[in-house]
């Protein structure tokens, strides 16, 4: 009796799981084609991003790429692309690092906690492989407080500065 039990048992079980093996099957597909659609935004969205930070600018008789300068100027850099059909933006997230603002009258007294708590985020508009120079905005934050706020092509020119004058002494 127990033996029919456990086969009547048996039965039934692989009966439902007959049942439910086709809506896994359309599960697992739905799921790839999830997948393969978020991998080929990625792969689009990061083409985009590498080749705007392949960018070469040239500034004071010296060529460097966007990537090169903020990851020699920034701590922990991050990218982030939202194009559209008006502007492309490029938004470069990072920590701040000692002496980057200096010239703007950052107090020496809070580089330990702008070490930690200081984020930068600059914002370029991209279009055709240019950077607008004149829509650049460079915001420093600690915590919650606004540091600096800057836009423009003064702005950028500052980093370009900063970029130069410390990557000769480093050399």
């Amino acid at each position: 009796m127990r033996k029919l039990y456990m086969i009547l048992s048996a039965s039934i079980l692989s009966f439902c799981l007959v049942g439910c093996s086709d809506t896994l099957v359309q599960i697992k597909d739905a799921a790839s084609g999830i997948n393969s659609a978020a991998d080929q935004a990625a792969t689009a969205i990061s083409q985009d991003v590498h080749s705007i930070r392949a960018i070469e600018v040239t500034y004071n008789d010296q060529t460097f790429t966007v990537n090169n300068l903020f990851k020699s100027i920034l701590r922990d850099v991050q990218w982030h692309y939202e194009p559209s059909q008006q502007e492309n933006v490029l938004l470069i997230t990072g920590t701040w690092q000692p002496s980057l603002f200096d010239a703007y009258g950052i107090d020496q007294t809070i580089d330990n906690e702008l070490a930690i708590h200081g984020e930068v985020t600059i914002e370029l508009i991209v279009e055709e492989n240019m950077i607008h120079e004149e829509k650049t905005k460079v915001t420093l934050v600690q915590q919650t407080e606004t540091l600096l706020e800057e836009n423009g092509q003064d702005i950028l020119y500052y980093l370009y500065d900063y970029y130069t004058l410390n990557k000769i002494t480093s050399n």
